[in-house]
Formats: C-alpha cells, structure tokens, sequence
C-alpha cells in the first residue's frame, strides 16, 4: 500500500511514533463534523433534486457521484465545475487500478504501460497537485485550519481522503443506509417511523439503524496487519489457544466478527432497534483501537446528514 499511499502517513504509522502523531490529527480534525454539516446537506439537496424528473438510476452509482462531490468539497473547495474536480478523479481511479491490478509488477516500455505503472504515476501527480492545491487553499482546508499539522504531512494526508477508496466506501455506507431506511421490510416503513415526530426515540431510532447498517454493511470487509510480536489469542472452553508468530501477516474480517452470535443476538438480520438501548456492541466499519480510522465522525456526520435530507425530501426506491 506504501507505494500508492506513501508516508508520511498516519494510517502507516506504527506504535509509537503513531500515537503522537494520532493525537495531533484528532486534535487537528476534532471540529469537522460539525464544520462540515452545512455543507453536506447543501450538497444532498442539490444532489437528490435531480431525481425529481424520475426515471431509473443505479442506487450505487448515484451515491459514489455524491460520495466525490462531499469528499472533495470539504477537503479541496472544489465542486464538478472546476476544472480541477476532474483531473483529480480521473487521477485517483487510475492509481485505484494500479492499486489493485492482477498484474502487481510496474512495466513501463514504449508500447505498453501495467496498470501498476500508470498507478503510481498517477499517485505522483496528485501528489504535486494536491501539495500546491492545498497551499493555495490556506486555513480553508481542514487540514490547515488549526495549523497543527505539519505541512509535509498535509498532502499525503489528502491523498488518502479523497482517493477513490474513501469514496467506494462511503458510497457503499450510503446505499446500504438509504436502502434500509427506505427498503426494508416494516410496516410503517423505517423512514415513516424516523420521520414521525411522535414517536420520542426518533432521532435514536435513526442512529441506532446508522450503526447497525454499519455493523451488517461495513465498506471495508476487512484489513490485513503484520503481527510484530508474538501474540496468543485464548480459545473457548476446551480448545488450544491461538498462537500467531510475530511476522505473520492476520486478515481481520470485519463483517464476520460484526455477526458473531456469541456477542450479537440474531447476528445474522438487520434489527433496527439494536442500538436504541445504551451497551449494545458496534461493528468494526471504522476498525477499533488506536487505529480506529481517523475519518470515522466525519463519515457518520455526511452518512447521517444524506440520510436527513433523503428523509425531509421524502425520496422514493421503490
């Protein structure tokens, strides 16, 4: 991953120079949420009032357009008319490839370029892009805002916002949250049960259907860490224990571990009263720990903000 997402970076970090360096960024973007909000609704508006002239859509498509309009709006000032707008998506879908090529090996010849090539290419130009871009933005970027960053930090940070990992993820956060609000099977309809101001627990009723489409729908299944030292994991009752030997490499699947019975009655189906009440466990789409990703409140304030506009619009999937 290094070589599309080079450092400095905090997601690369290692203890301990990422604890100092995590302290710093949650500092840095503790006030986003709330910074962004005005932003993100703004952006849901405009975006579903082209639904209005009816007509088929693909759901996912239309949420990964929005995905890129919010992501680089509130990290770049920029909207789909700047000319810049483009040449970063295009950008970052060419290095997504590279990333994630069958091919992993960069051949660069005169009659035919790896997609792994074109991709670090391409990471190289947004690099240089987003440097200068976001120097000329000065305390507009939220990266800059409190001027606790460091600069050379700065746009390998942004890289990582706006790459069109981000952007798949939250769009697929997003079409799983408006197909449950919308789609599922309840009599009122969720979106009619959130919506109705009579009934108290509104507002906690949609949050509590926020984390638990999270926790059946993470956007990212899992991630693969390194393991630096030995680590024995205890088994159930009768079993070994797990013993995993430093320089393993250990793929932690969230969505397996989001539906274990032994931790969540009826793991398996979507309850949207799960987390009304206070103590239930959350998923594992933002991870956990130290590491828990940085972007987390960001994401939940653009998913939950999407899903107020859809619910005051009053959209329909039918």
């Amino acid at each position: 991953m290094s070589d599309f997402f080079p450092s400095p970076n905090i997601l690369l970090l290692d203890k301990p120079v990422h604890d100092g360096q995590r302290t710093l960024w949650n500092e840095q973007l503790s006030s986003l949420p709330a910074d962004v909000s005005g932003t993100i609704q703004s952006l849901s508006r405009d975006h579903f009032s082209s639904w209005a002239a009816g007509g088929t859509f693909d759901l996912y498509d239309s949420m990964k357009d929005l995905s890129w309009r919010i992501l680089l709006s509130i990290f770049l000032q920029l909207c789909p008319t700047d000319e810049k707008y483009s040449t970063f998506e295009t950008l970052h879908e060419t290095l997504l490839r590279g990333q994630f090529s069958l091919f992993p090996i960069a051949v660069n010849t005169r009659f035919w370029r790896s997609p792994r090539s074109k991709g670090i290419d391409a990471r190289k130009q947004l690099q240089e892009l987003l440097s200068r871009h976001v120097q000329s933005m000065d305390s507009a970027c939220p990266f800059l805002r409190k001027d606790i960053v460091p600069l050379d930090n700065v746009a390998s940070n942004v890289l990582l916002f706006t790459s069109s990992i981000a952007v798949k993820a939250l769009a697929s956060l997003l079409t799983a949250t408006l197909s449950n609000l919308f789609l599922f099977p309840s009599h009122p309809s969720l979106a009619d049960q959130v919506r109705d101001e009579s009934l108290a627990n509104g507002p906690t009723l949609l949050n509590s259907i926020l984390r638990e489409t999270e926790r059946l729908s993470p956007p990212v299944v899992g991630v693969m860490r390194r393991v630096h030292q030995d680590v024995i994991f205890q088994s159930p009752p009768g079993q070994a224990p797990i013993w995993i030997p430093a320089g393993w490499d250990v793929w932690m699947y969230f969505v397996g571990a989001a539906r274990d019975s032994a931790v969540y009655e009826m793991g398996e189906k979507f309850v949207p009263e799960r987390f009304v009440s206070e103590g239930a466990q959350e998923g594992f789409a933002f991870g956990a720990g130290p590491k828990t990703c940085l972007g987390r409140d960001t994401v939940r304030e653009i998913v939950k903000g999407v899903a107020n506009v859809a619910l005051v619009l009053d959209i329909r999937l039918e």
